[in-house]
């Protein structure tokens, strides 16, 4: 009975977890886009699982799901080519101009057979649908869109068959026409409908995705992973404009954005992509300086041009095109301010701003249908701000957050940046702070708007540095709650120049995107720009679409309280049978005998490189963990990965000098101007550097323009451990310690340095640590006090031949001590598949046999 109870209260605890996750997750989006023919061939996508066993037999199933665009530069190409024996092949195949798709079974001269399935002349490019492919006994059975059709064809020997989506360069099969699409949830399954692969092409890693089950690795070139819409900035427009100050609006219902000059009105639809201009008929905008004074009725579908200077509301009417009035600000009074419409009380509400070298803590609110302007001084409550973000919480109850500003107002008076968060109740002019909050690193200041989610206690803006010109913008996350801060997505280029500038956000409830509006004067250029970026929502940390490298226990809830069930059985089994047993210990009592020819393992010494709690791996994959063993790996985004890779390699291979700022921009981007270059390595820098923090005692400094990482005494790391081992032995016929060699054994039997980073920098580091390696246990084996010890022997040849399958003289050590040993097979097997590999990366055979081996032992 009591186990009964535990393990209901384990399948509860699962089974909220699991809801909990999945609807976290609903509305992230993923699957790969493939490149099709808008691009040439080398750029087109592919998917190459031929490395991995598919475990195909009769009743095995593949089923995906695929999204067809149906785009004029090209719709014909393979959706996936499933190779037998190099001789055979299953494909799918593509025509949306066509609105069909193809099953063909071919051999390289032959067609077998070919299955057609049509598309619906209105389908929608938004559509996922389903695909299934059944290996029967006799048929095999295709299924498209939940139509099915059987292909009377077996396709033998599907244990040795290959699968390649998109392009592919198999040397019987090769193709480079890819349709316009997109895959996700690629499933393999047995005939009793377990999962044996899941690709679901979600998280993935920088050119590869790993199968959910084991981890198999499917490579992929040139891939557009969906999930990474909610990490990066797309851009979308940008339009130039000569006069000062153009005044930007938004309708977040309907997605559209609206820039309104003198003389035009602009329109860009979101859903369309499609910009429209307008010549105005009558009017103009009001002429207001220092951010936008525009915004958009979605109840009167109109929009409001105001000016505290003039009393009434300018409004545009889109069905005569023209404004009710015109006029300019003289001296604008509040610059910056943040403003919106409380629809409910049909109020236009602004706060705060700048004008006449004063800071704003005015709440102005106005009727808007009739009636003036009414201006209520918060300062007493609010510390006065402009570059501040505000929105609506609730009904007459706004939020503001951050800005700069100053105590008293006047600018000359501690003026500073702000970092907290408020509600005021604007009807009754109150102010409540509801939390403060610390950034790291340089100041910062804020979009406009603020995006609120009191679900979450969760708010989002823009955050930008207001202390340079050449900014970067990105997006920000508050928890009230925790005041605790994110930093979310990539960065987008801001040149800030205070007034002349400004900022905006909004989320599009149609496509559930956000949109940032950016105005601004770009370098040499005359006029204004405004550019609009789009980004998926929710939008989500680098970590968060990355997979690890390697499998590794993860400090997951559900595992954490699934290891206590598993516990609590264990103490429980062993409670009830000491009861059982505890009678019979009183007779028995047997005496503990070790054997003199049992062997015990050494403690290991001193000197022995045992992990500290913060620990960074680079042999066999890069894996790190923080202070308390947590995996931590996953915080590291692709560029912040290699940025660390590149200075700590760099620093333990220049004895602490590091990497100059040059070396750093030319690897990372070499594309940029110098400017944007330095502010691209400053912004990652600094969140590097954030990172790192949280994991350990580790610095990242620069001096004398050379960035240097250093680890202190609490942190491992594996590849600078086996660095200092190697460095012992400069020169070849060294006297080799036994300590130091079994220590650089135990190290690199962990496998390569860093297999999954495919930089060409990375290359030099990975050839110098097999040389080193190699070279050293290959001089040590040759001589006297180690070449007699056959298991340290062989271990030494088992590590060498792990970094370098094709070293000679490791596979012929190693078969002869196996031949010397008894172990004759498996001597024979280590020949055979070294032959297999020699083959395969030189495309030749040795030159060497296995008699040659053999019979060199036997004349020694």
């Amino acid at each position: 009975m009591l186990y009964r109870r535990i393990l209901l209260l384990l399948i509860i605890i699962n089974s909220f977890f699991n809801t909990k996750s999945e609807s976290a997750n609903n509305n992230i989006r993923y699957g790969l886009t493939f490149r099709s023919h808008s691009v040439n061939q080398d750029q087109r996508t592919g998917v190459d699982l031929s490395n991995c066993n598919l475990f195909l037999k009769p009743g095995s199933t593949i089923e995906f799901d695929l999204r067809l665009d149906n785009k004029p530069e090209g719709t014909y190409g393979y959706i996936f080519r499933l190779i037998c024996n190099d001789t055979l092949s299953l494909d799918f195949i593509a025509n949306t101009s066509l609105l069909k798709v193809n099953f063909v079974v071919a051999s390289t001269q032959h067609i077998y057979c070919n299955k057609e399935f049509h598309l619906d002349s209105n389908y929608d490019e938004k559509q996922w649908f389903p695909v299934k492919i059944r290996f029967n006994i006799s048929d095999i059975e295709c299924s498209f869109n939940e139509t099915t059709s059987k292909i009377p064809f077996q396709i033998p020997n599907l244990k040795n068959a290959q699968l390649h989506l998109g392009k592919n360069h198999h040397g019987n099969f090769y193709t480079t026409d890819v349709p316009p699409m997109a895959i996700r949830d690629l499933k393999v399954c047995d005939e009793k409908g377990k999962t044996l692969r899941h690709w679901k092409f979600a998280k993935h890693l920088e050119s590869s995705v790993l199968d959910e089950v084991d981890g198999c690795i499917a490579l992929v070139k040139n891939g557009e992973w969906e999930i990474d819409k909610h990490i990066s900035w797309k851009p979308v427009i940008s339009i130039h404009f000569k006069e000062t100050n153009p005044q930007i609006a938004y309708d977040s219902d309907s997605g559209r954005i609206f820039i309104a000059t003198a003389d035009s009105l602009i329109t860009y639809s979101v859903a369309t992509d499609i910009i429209s201009r307008v010549k105005t008929n009558k009017g103009a905008p009001f002429r207001c300086g220092g951010g936008s004074a525009l915004l958009y009725d979605k109840e009167r579908n109109c929009l409001i041009s105001y000016s505290t200077q003039f009393p009434d509301l300018n409004i545009y009417n889109f069905q005569n095109q023209s404004w009710s009035g015109s006029g300019t600000e003289i001296l604008p009074p509040i610059q910056q301010h943040n403003h919106f419409i409380d629809y409910k009380n049909h109020k236009l509400v602004l706060f705060g701003g700048y004008g006449m070298h004063q800071y704003k803590a005015n709440l102005i609110v106005r009727d808007l249908f009739d009636g003036t302007w009414k201006t209520t001084d918060l300062k007493t409550q609010i510390m006065p701000r402009y570059l501040s973000a505000a929105g609506l919480y609730e009904d007459s109850v706004l939020m503001v957050m951050g800005g700069y500003g100053s105590p008293s107002g006047k600018q000359e008076e501690l003026p500073q940046n702000l970092y907290d968060l408020y509600k005021i109740d604007y009807p009754n002019a109150k102010c409540e702070k509801v939390t403060n909050f610390t950034i790291a690193g340089d100041p910062i200041a804020m979009g406009n708007s603020l995006l609120i989610d009191k679900n979450e206690h969760t708010v989002y803006t823009l955050a930008y540095n207001n202390d340079r010109y050449n900014s970067l913008l990105y997006l920000i996350s508050l928890d009230w709650e925790s005041s605790r801060t994110t930093i979310l997505g990539d960065t987008i280029l801001y040149h800030f120049f205070d007034s002349e500038s400004y900022c905006d956000l909004f989320l599009d409830k149609e496509s559930n995107n956000l949109y940032t509006i950016i105005l601004q004067q770009v370098p040499n250029q005359n006029g204004y720009f405004v550019s609009i970026y789009s980004m998926a929502y929710p939008v989500l940390q680098s970590k968060d679409v990355l997979q690890a490298e390697k499998t590794s226990p993860q400090p997951q809830a559900k595992l954490i309280f699934g290891g206590i069930g598993i516990i609590c059985l264990i103490l429980i089994s062993y409670w009830i049978w000491l009861k059982k047993t505890k009678k019979h210990s009183q007779i028995i009592s047997p005496e503990i005998i070790t054997s003199s020819n049992t062997k015990v393992n050494p403690i290991p010494n001193e000197s022995s490189p045992i992990p500290a709690t913060s620990t960074i791996n680079l042999l066999g994959g890069f894996q790190v963990f923080d202070r308390q063993g947590i995996d931590v790996t996953g915080g590291f985004s692709s560029v912040l990965r290699q940025l660390f890779l590149f200075i700590l390699l760099h620093s333990v291979k220049n004895d602490g000098r590091g990497v100059s700022s040059l070396m750093l921009d030319e690897a990372f981007w070499s594309g940029m101007d110098k400017k944007s270059a330095s502010n691209n390595r400053s912004v990652n820098i600094r969140r590097l550097r954030l990172l790192l923090n949280n994991i350990g005692d580790i610095t990242l400094t620069n001096e004398n323009s050379y960035w240097n990482i250093k680890l202190g005494k609490d942190v491992f790391c594996d590849y600078i451990e086996i660095w200092k081992q190697l460095k012992k032995y400069q020169k070849r016929n060294s006297n080799y310690n036994r300590e130091t060699i079994e220590t650089i054994i135990a190290l690199s039997s962990k496998g390569m340095l860093l297999p999954n980073v495919n930089a060409e920098w990375a290359d030099e580091f990975k050839s110098e640590y097999v040389s080193r390696v190699s070279d050293i246990l290959l001089s040590a084996i040759a001589l006297p006090e180690y070449s007699s010890d056959s298991k340290l022997s062989l271990q030494i040849a088992d590590v060498v031949l792990l970094l370098y399958p094709t070293e000679e003289e490791a596979v012929k050590l190693k078969c002869r001590l196996l031949y010397q040993l008894g172990h004759k097979v498996l001597s024979r097997q280590c020949y055979d598949k070294f032959c297999a590999q020699y083959m395969s990366l030189l495309d030749t055979q040795p030159d060497f046999s296995y008699e040659d081996i053999i019979s060199s032992k036997n004349n020694d």
